[in-house]
C-alpha cells in the first residue's frame, strides 16, 4: 500500500495534481516491546516478566506479518510528504462493527492505538492544515467512542 501510495503521489506531484490520502490504520508499536513481555502491577511497581522456558510463544506468520505492516507503517510515517500523523489512543477512541446488525450495541470502543496519516502531493491543497489544533481537535471528535453513551441509553430505555 505504501508504495503505491509513494507511486500516485509521485506521479500528482509530476502533474501537479492536488491529491490527499488519509489512511487510518493501527498504530504499530515497538518490535522490542511486543515479544515474549507482560506488564504485571504490584502497587506502585510495574514489572516487566520475560519468558524463561526458552520457547517463543509468538506465531511465526504472526511476526511475518507484523514486520511487514511495521516497514509499511513506517514508510507511511516518514514520507516527504506526510504532513500529519495522529495517534488516537486505545479506549479514548471507538468504531462501528462490522456486525453490528449481530450485535446489542452498535458501536464498539477500541482497544488498540490508531494512527490517521495524511499523506498529500507537491501540489496538494491546504498544505499543513491538517497539523493544525483545529484539524486534530475535530478529528478526535469525530473518532471520540460512543459505546459507553449508547450502552447508557441501552439501560434507560430497557
Amino acid at each position: 500500500m505504501a508504495e503505491r501510495i509513494d507511486e500516485l503521489l509521485d506521479y500528482a506531484s509530476e502533474q501537479c495534481m492536488k491529491v490527499t490520502f488519509i489512511v487510518i490504520v493501527p498504530t504499530v508499536r515497538n518490535e522490542s516491546k511486543r515479544h515474549d513481555r507482560k506488564s504485571i502491577k504490584k502497587g506502585d511497581k510495574t514489572k516487566k516478566h520475560h519468558k524463561d522456558d526458552g520457547e517463543s510463544n509468538v506465531n511465526p506468520l504472526s511476526s511475518v506479518v507484523h514486520q511487514s505492516a511495521s516497514i509499511s507503517f513506517n514508510r507511511l510515517v516518514n514520507n516527504s510528504r506526510c504532513i500529519a500523523h495522529v495517534v488516537l489512543p486505545a479506549y479514548e477512541h471507538g468504531y462501528v462493527e462490522g456486525s453490528q446488525h449481530l450485535r446489542p450495541t452498535k458501536y464498539k470502543e477500541s482497544k488498540y492505538s490508531t494512527s490517521v496519516i495524511v499523506l498529500q502531493s507537491d501540489c496538494g491543497a491546504g498544505k499543513g492544515d491538517s497539523t493544525n489544533a483545529f484539524f486534530q481537535k475535530g478529528l478526535r471528535k469525530a473518532f471520540a467512542s460512543r459505546h459507553q453513551f449508547e450502552t447508557k441509553q441501552r439501560k434507560s430505555v430497557g
